[in-house]
């Protein structure tokens, strides 16, 4: 009776420290899946009859994951079988190339450059500039004729012999020059009966002397409508300062 009485006294004494001890080692069985409740102040070393009680083990439920310890790892998912084919229709069209139209002409512009001038031909067209008070531009040239001294008085269907000589300048001047487009255009008096029809037809009159007495392309001579004069030009021979009169004329306009 001593002898159990001694040894459940030591086991007391023990068990302190064995609690201690389970209690320090619990993180490594939490690992395990083991819970160890800490120690209640209501329990015992003995119960009513003497006898020593264990406190109980709540265990954990294993983890479902077959990769335990290794969290950080992630789960692919491989297919079983390969996929299957989607359900797409393809379709082609054969597109045929337009047929060509063989009819087509080609048009290709070709630029003349003027023959250079020579030194005589120069001059000379300065020349004859001074004599028929040409006004001359770059592109374009003016020559005013008066269409009284061109014709006779009484007849517009022919040119006036003692105008020749001044119709051979100009027609040397349009040879020479290199602007070859003429235009004929005749100002007539303002009032005068028929004034329009007299100028339109001594504008074909002029136009056909010069196809037959000079070298000039006939295709580059043409007329324009005759227009009325707007304004009076200084008497030629006044007898008082500011007097003005009207001065039918032909203008050949040169391009």
């Amino acid at each position: 009776m001593n002898t159990n009485l001694s040894v459940r006294t030591r086991f007391a004494a023990l068990l302190p420290v064995l609690l201690l001890l389970l209690t320090s080692a619990s993180p490594a069985f939490s690992q395990r899946g083991l819970t160890i409740p800490a120690r209640s102040a209501s329990t015992t070393d003995d119960d009513v009859s003497g006898n020593t009680t264990t406190p109980p083990v709540v265990p954990v439920a294993p983890l479902n994951s077959s990769l335990s310890g290794n969290s950080s790892l992630s789960r692919a998912m491989v297919p079983t079988s390969p996929p299957g084919q989607g359900n797409i229709e393809s379709q082609s069209t054969p597109v045929s190339d337009p047929a060509l139209n063989t009819n087509v002409t080609a048009v290709q512009r070709v630029d003349v450059t003027p023959p250079p001038m020579d030194v005589a031909t120069i001059k000379r067209l300065a020349e004859l500039r001074k004599e028929l008070r040409v006004a001359e531009s770059a592109t374009k040239a003016r020559i005013n004729l008066p269409s009284d001294d061109l014709f006779p008085s009484d007849d517009n269907s022919r040119i006036d012999p003692l105008a020749e000589p001044v119709l051979a300048g100009v027609v040397e001047y349009l040879e020479r020059t290199l602007k070859k487009n003429v235009t004929i255009k005749v100002l007539y008096v303002p009032g005068e009966p028929s004034a329009k029809e007299a100028a339109w037809s001594r504008a074909l009159v002029l136009i056909d002397w010069l196809r037959q007495n000079s070298s000039l392309d006939p295709n580059l001579l043409k007329a324009s409508a005759p227009e009325e004069l707007s304004k009076a030009a200084p008497k030629a021979n006044a007898t008082s300062i500011g007097e003005t009169e009207y001065v039918s004329r032909m203008e050949l306009h040169l391009e």
